[in-house]
């Protein structure tokens, strides 16, 4: 998916194995990293915790996801 900085998300915290979430919130992408030509990280704030991580795609999700 195409994020874009200052987008509203939905993000997810996993357990180790990322079968199971822990947590989940609303945030905002602040940064954006390209990791070796393959994904992308996210640094995102998360307004639950008011605090900052960086994330994968496979931990964020868009909220109004666009209709074909």
């Amino acid at each position: 998916m195409n994020f874009k900085i200052g987008e509203l998300i939905k993000w997810f915290e996993t357990y180790a194995y990322g079968d199971l979430v822990k947590d989940a919130g609303i945030g905002i992408i602040i940064e954006i990293k390209e990791q070796a030509d393959i994904y992308e990280t996210y640094k995102i704030f998360r307004v639950k915790k008011k605090d900052m991580v960086t994330l994968s795609n496979y931990d964020i999700e868009k909220i109004n996801k666009e209709k074909k």
